[in-house]
């Protein structure tokens, strides 16, 4: 979607997802610099 590939862990939280549409998307990529943040340590090929 909007070239963008994403991940769900089980089929509920996919469904959850879908259900929420362009709100969770929103909501992901708002988000998502602190996740990586969180996970990420210098160097890592998500994180140059």
């Amino acid at each position: 979607m909007n070239d963008k590939l994403y991940l769900n862990l089980t089929r509920g939280i996919n469904r959850a997802w879908i259900n929420a549409g362009k709100r969770g998307i929103r909501s992901g990529d708002k988000e998502w610099p602190d996740i990586v943040g969180k996970l990420a340590k210098k160097g890592d090929y998500w994180n140059d």
